[in-house]
């Protein structure tokens, strides 16, 4: 075996990566629809075939280690059968009637991995669009894209900085042109907040309800991997790789 695999630290990063709709265009105006691609998606098999085990698949939005990350969270898990009476569940009551849909990304893998599983899942047929980062972000910005594959990572460690400034109707970042006055609501009262576990309670039924309403299907956290010698004692490294090294002794 490795004789630096007992030194390994691996860290769970302050990042979610997801596919994103937009929830203006159809077939993604329907939450049920939207719903349906979530239980369609294997996030399991995402990580373990993709990424070779290397990232932990999202229940959530907010990633671990983040405050009013909430492990208790019930997320949408891989259902095929859901997913198709989801389907029936919505206005367009079969997948004959979607409207075309197209994966947008900036590279191929993970796109093409997806539509097999769309297609496989609901019988629908998926176009992966591969443009340049440019071109995306362009796209982003105006809320051309139907449905997109992007990630974020933390600006600072705070829920806020998820279901807030990705969310909320009036952000610039949400890209989804996502709209839901329940969420406004809840997220402009977390705002001002001055009790933290009352603060904290509020994001984790924000999470909850976006989980439900699927604005976006989270699909997993990256890792970070250290190299942490066994002489190094009290080395805590924060999701978003800061380390604290007044605690560290050297044995």
């Amino acid at each position: 075996s490795d004789p630096l695999h007992q030194d390994l630290k691996i860290v769970s990063q302050a990042d979610v990566w997801y596919i994103g709709f937009n929830t203006t265009m159809p077939p993604f105006d329907d939450p049920n629809v939207r719903r349906a691609f979530a239980y369609a998606t294997n996030k399991e098999a995402i990580a373990d075939i993709a990424f070779k085990k290397m990232v932990l698949p999202a229940n959530g939005i907010l990633p671990p280690g983040l405050p009013a990350y909430n492990p208790q969270l019930e997320g949408l898990d891989y259902d095929p059968q859901r997913a198709i009476d989801e389907v029936v569940e919505s206005v367009y009551g079969d997948v004959s009637e979607l409207s075309d849909i197209t994966l947008t990304v900036t590279g191929p893998e993970t796109g093409e991995m997806l539509a097999a599983m769309y297609q496989e899942v609901l019988g629908v047929e998926i176009e992966v669009q591969v443009v340049s980062w440019g071109a995306f972000l362009q796209a982003l910005d105006d809320q051309e894209l139907q449905m997109f594959s992007l990630g974020w990572i933390a600006d600072y460690p705070d829920p806020q900085n998820f279901l807030d400034m990705l969310f909320h109707s009036a952000s610039a970042y949400n890209h989804g042109a996502y709209s839901n006055p329940e969420l406004d609501e809840i997220v402009e009262q977390a705002r001002v907040e001055q009790d933290i576990d009352q603060r904290m309670a509020l994001y984790q039924q924000a999470e909850q309800l976006l989980v439900q309403d699927a604005p976006w299907i989270p699909l997993y956290h990256s890792g970070g991997y250290y190299l942490v010698k066994p002489h190094v004692q009290g080395l805590e490294i924060s999701a978003q790789e800061t380390m604290n090294l007044h605690e560290v002794t050297i044995e």
